[in-house]
């Protein structure tokens, strides 16, 4: 931590009062001995630029960046890593003398948490992503790289092929399709599909009654599905999946997972993952989700 200074950490995103970060990332820098503090950085769109610019000064040694900037910021920040620019998004932040680094911590976040979930992606030959946000970067390019095919489903589906295409363009592969993303069109492809992923905020506390799958279908009892929404820790969507007999993964590995790879970045140390992911299920009260 030699060429840093200060002693905080922030969240930079609107809102951000419903984390579970500050609990989880504060647990491990205890457990690890670190005099840093995780805090919340409610940032209205207007504020985005100052508060990026702001961060050193202010005694900050990085951030974490969520809804809806993890796009936006790489066009703040004063170098980005290349794995966060092959996404197109950044989650982490690491303030150094050179300035903000951008950082993506979600894509190998992702592939840790199918891994915790007995989950492999290569044995996915094809899989559904419903959102192409920030999220939904970093799952897309995880799951193309494994190798499988993908059926891209978003509200405008524009962005979706935006998506696909800058990616499909630098790995070199043409195995994504964008769809609109409707209940009977996502119905369709699940059929089809060996992993289902939520990309989306649907579903998210308070409104834990939400799902992207309509009521009224089953799923194939074959599909494996993950539900980034950690709060609640058993979603709509998990609580269907599994009366369909079906494997899941919960939200709060995918928090604990890139949350992990970001505690590395910031400190230079690998991550208590045992304390943040008992911390993560102490604060939200939920039986845990494989």
């Amino acid at each position: 931590m030699s060429e840093r200074n200060g002693d905080r950490i922030g969240l930079i995103g609107w809102p951000v009062g419903h984390s579970v970060s500050p609990p989880m990332q504060n647990a491990a820098f205890a457990a690890a001995g670190l005099p840093l503090r995780y805090v919340l950085l409610e940032t209205p769109p207007q504020r985005l630029r100052e508060a990026v610019k702001g961060l050193a000064g202010e005694g900050y040694v990085g951030a974490n960046v969520t809804v809806p900037y993890k796009e936006a910021i790489l066009e703040l920040l004063d170098a980005v890593d290349p794995g966060a620019a092959a996404v197109g998004a950044a989650n982490t932040l690491v303030i150094r003398a050179g300035g903000v680094i951008g950082y993506n911590t979600d894509e190998a976040g992702f592939l840790a948490a199918l891994s915790h979930g007995g989950i492999d992606p290569r044995s996915c030959r094809h899989a559904v992503v419903v959102g192409a946000g920030g999220a939904g970067r970093a799952v897309a390019r995880a799951l193309l790289d494994s190798g499988a095919t993908l059926s891209l489903l978003n509200r405008t589906v524009e962005r979706a092929e935006r998506l696909l295409a800058s990616m499909e363009e630098d790995l070199a592969v043409e195995r994504g399709r964008a769809l609109p993303f409707t209940a009977e069109r996502l119905v369709q492809e699940v059929a089809s599909a060996d992993l289902l992923v939520n990309a989306t905020t649907v579903g998210m506390h308070p409104h834990n009654s939400a799902s992207i799958w309509p009521s009224g279908h089953a799923m194939p009892s074959r599909l494996r599905v993950v539900d980034l929404v950690y709060n609640p820790p058993e979603t709509a969507l998990l609580r269907e999946a599994q009366r369909s007999g079906c494997d899941v993964v919960g939200g709060i590995e995918m928090l604990v997972q890139q949350g992990a790879r970001a505690f590395a970045l910031w400190t230079g140390r690998a991550a208590p993952i045992e304390t943040m992911r008992e911390a993560c299920h102490r604060v939200l009260g939920g039986d845990e989700v494989p």
